[in-house]
């Protein structure tokens, strides 16, 4: 992907993404992790809803606007032309358009503050799945 100029690579052999749908929320997070277990991104979709399956798993209701988060603490802001297209062809509503923007603004300033523990939040369940999986190999 390019960022701002910058080449990130985010899938490549030996990469892993994990997702997480926090319960209650208007948002997941989909964390890349390299082959030696450092973090490349966190991607933060804005969602109208969050759910579960039984047979599928986790799902997300997208409301288009994205943010992007990297290691450094830097913050992109993502897909903003794509919810006011979403706006204009009456994909969404205008309180789906107001409820992606409210909740944009109140994970910027969750970031900002650092009150958004994204690190605290991924790098314990990679560490988990990554056990899990050598476990796995092992004890085949």
């Amino acid at each position: 992907m390019s960022y701002e100029g910058r080449k990130i690579c985010i899938a490549d052999r030996g990469y892993y993404w994990m997702q997480h749908f926090p319960e209650g929320q208007q948002y997941s997070v989909t964390t890349v992790f390299n082959p030696s277990g450092s973090i490349v991104q966190w991607y933060i979709d804005i969602c109208k809803e969050i759910g579960y399956c039984l047979e599928n798993g986790p799902w997300m209701d997208d409301l288009y606007l994205d943010l992007i988060v990297l290691p450094t603490g830097e913050v992109i802001d993502k897909d903003i032309d794509e919810l006011e297209a979403a706006l204009k062809n009456n994909e969404i509503s205008s309180s789906e358009y107001e409820s992606a923007w409210a909740e944009f603004k109140r994970l910027k300033v969750s970031l900002a503050e650092e009150r958004l523990k994204l690190k605290e939040l991924t790098v314990p369940h990679f560490k988990l799945l990554v056990q899990t999986l050598n476990d796995q190999e092992g004890g085949d």
